[in-house]
């Protein structure tokens, strides 16, 4: 009997080993500007370069992308190194939190070469993506969340 309790006990070990296996966390790959203004065109965004959103955020490159009555905005930023992204995204962060009310939800996620904060109340609804050296943000009307995640995630963040 001691014997089936082993090798059920490996058995189940191993199941559970190759099971997490599976789960292997994955870096993302970062897109480029031009393959934001792609995207973003092709769902008939129009794209803009930003030198004063660069500017703030000392990124080498920034875009604005938004739809035709300009209710969904969102800034892509691209910087020469990841250490520099994560130093913008920290500071995007605090920003982000000047919508948060008491009734506000939140949430970050952390993970190999990506970062992602949202925060959402009421009336808005505002995400924070990194990826490597690159950041992808919005801070929109809770009506357009759907139109925004559903943008972020074809261009991968």
């Amino acid at each position: 009997m001691k014997i089936s309790k082993k090798v059920i006990s490996l058995l189940v070990a191993s199941v559970l080993a190759f099971s997490l296996a599976g789960c292997g966390i994955a870096n993302r790959t970062a897109i480029s500007s031009d393959k934001f203004t792609s995207v973003m065109e092709d769902n008939k965004y129009t794209v803009e370069e930003s030198s004063d959103v660069a500017d703030t955020y000392k990124a080498d490159k920034a875009f604005y992308a938004y739809n035709d009555d300009s209710s969904v905005v969102l800034i892509f930023m691209e910087f020469g190194s990841a250490a520099d992204a994560k130093a913008a995204y920290d500071s995007l962060k605090t920003d982000l939190d000047s919508i948060k009310t008491d009734s506000s939800k939140s949430s970050e996620k952390i993970v190999a070469n990506y970062s992602k904060y949202v925060v959402e109340n009421s009336d808005e609804f505002g995400v924070i993506s990194r990826t490597d050296n690159t950041i992808v943000c919005a801070d929109v009307t809770t009506g357009d969340k759907s139109e925004i995640t559903s943008v972020l995630k074809e261009l991968g963040y």
